[in-house]
């Protein structure tokens, strides 16, 4: 649910955009929208008579403010785009402060509109035009609703975040513990010789011929390196001199990563080679072997 909860907030923000286009002023008979209201404040207007005072007076008193809600409405939009775009529980944190500053928007919206208004009324009456200028607060109220609701699924969505990330970290923990008793899991011959194998918690672990090893995320929460050596192929938790490929395991995903450092060197099973240079992403139970099928993984 939390993968597809962002894009809901996303669409939710960016839908609190048709307020632009609803009554939010009313002035005497006229109602104009947000966007009508910006154009009259910047003087892109056409009329006559009262309305043409009625206009000048808000141009007079709007045409600062106008620009400032000009860059609100572009902060909504990028608060769209990093909604989208940014990972885990960064998207949640940032539409839940996004929401909390398009209340503070819409608060100094109010306090700011109440006394310009006041100011249009007053200069209106100079020229004996006794017309009201207000705001519709039956609209505000609903753009802060919709606020409301993007501030609760955001909330949602850290929540499960957190719970997520605590559930994967025991997992972890748990199979970390379990590998420390038993190293690797190998299948050995009889006649293998013990001084090849080494413990997971080595600096180095050798894949002697025809063995096939299994490596296990809490072997990868840090990044290891295959490295090609005489007799196969070397897993080396750091330091490694001219490595093959390194892999690493992100425990937020639940997926392996694999960089190969060198062309057709690193395969899948069914013999598919990975390009130089190039980040992949495998699944749990994946199998794949560096040069030789002798030198098989699998990515339990």
């Amino acid at each position: 649910m939390k993968k597809y909860l962002k894009y809901v907030i996303a669409v939710i923000t960016a839908g609190s955009c048709g307020i632009w286009f609803l009554p939010v002023i009313v002035t005497g008979e006229q109602q104009l929208s947000l966007l009508e209201f910006m154009k009259v404040s910047f003087g892109f207007y056409a009329s006559t008579g009262d309305t043409e005072l009625i206009y000048g007076c808000i141009r007079e008193q709007f045409h600062v403010f106008a620009r400032v809600i000009a860059v609100f409405g572009g902060v909504i939009l990028l608060e769209v785009l990093l909604t989208v775009a940014l990972p885990g529980v960064l998207s949640y944190v940032t539409s839940l402060v996004g929401s909390i500053l398009n209340w503070c928007a819409i608060a100094a919206f109010l306090w700011i509109s109440d006394s310009g208004f006041d100011e249009v009324e007053n200069a209106l009456e100079t020229v004996s035009i006794d017309t009201p200028v207000n705001i519709s607060f039956q609209m505000l109220l609903i753009f802060m609703g919709v606020y409301g609701i993007v501030f609760v699924l955001s909330l949602l969505g850290i929540v499960l975040c957190k719970s997520s990330k605590a559930k994967s970290l025991e997992t972890d923990l748990t199979e970390k513990m379990d590998f420390a008793e038993t190293g690797f899991d190998r299948k050995t011959d009889a006649d293998t010789d013990p001084t090849t194998v080494a413990d997971i918690w080595t600096d180095a672990m050798p894949a002697t011929e025809d063995q096939e090893q299994v490596i296990n995320p809490a072997e990868c929460l840090e990044k290891i390196y295959f490295e090609l050596s005489g007799t196969g192929v070397i897993v080396v938790k750091g330091g490694a001199k001219d490595p093959a490929a390194i892999l690493e395991y992100e425990v937020e995903s639940g997926e392996y990563h694999i960089r190969p450092l060198k062309s057709m060197c690193v395969f899948l099973e069914s013999g598919q080679p990975f390009g130089k240079g190039r980040d992949y992403s495998l699944t749990r139970k994946t199998k794949l072997y560096i040069q030789e099928k002798e030198n098989m993984f699998t990515l339990a």
